[in-house]
């Protein structure tokens, strides 16, 4: 429907279903990778056989990086001080922005300082995640537009944007 790849999240063993075996019955929508909370549940998949990138939403130290590396796995990341670590690897990476969840991520108003950073350290991707999308309060419309707004700023759009979670594709 959104007519686009899809990036289904299987965190928490696929909350209880069975993390390998959602993935491999949604290989056949030819999504365009997974999300997984804590780097373990990638390292998982990976052994189990699972090539598709695998994109790591919990917030990962600096010290988790070689582990990433290790199992091919791609943070989000959303500290500068990440960021400027793993870029040393010229790897893959998200960045994640705070549009409003107040949770993790680069805050949306500190996005444009970031510019010389992300200009030599360009993200494959960059994302948010919305907070009550499921409301009919105008929030997650406003977190569209600030999250489209820093996308704009950025030095260089990065290829893929991905935003929704399951309650904002119910409510459009």
């Amino acid at each position: 429907a959104a007519g686009v790849p899809i990036l289904p999240m299987v965190k928490a063993d696929a909350y209880g279903l069975g993390a390998l075996r959602v993935a491999q019955a949604l290989l056949s929508l030819k999504p365009w990778g997974f999300g997984v909370a804590p780097v373990e549940e990638g390292q998982e998949l990976r052994a189990s056989g699972i090539e598709l990138p695998l994109l790591v939403f919990s917030p990962v130290l600096p010290r988790q990086f070689d582990e990433l590396r290790s199992a091919n796995l791609r943070p989000v990341l959303g500290d500068t001080r990440s960021i400027m670590a793993w870029a040393s690897f010229g790897l893959p990476w998200h960045l994640a922005i705070d549009t409003g969840m107040n949770r993790a991520g680069i805050p949306w108003r500190e996005v444009p300082a970031l510019s010389p950073l992300l200009a030599s350290n360009i993200p494959e991707g960059a994302c948010t995640h919305f907070h009550s999308a499921q409301m009919k309060d105008g929030s997650r419309e406003e977190q569209e537009k600030r999250f489209a707004q820093c996308i704009s700023e950025l030095p260089v759009r990065p290829a893929l944007l991905h935003a929704d979670n399951s309650p904002a594709i119910e409510h459009r």
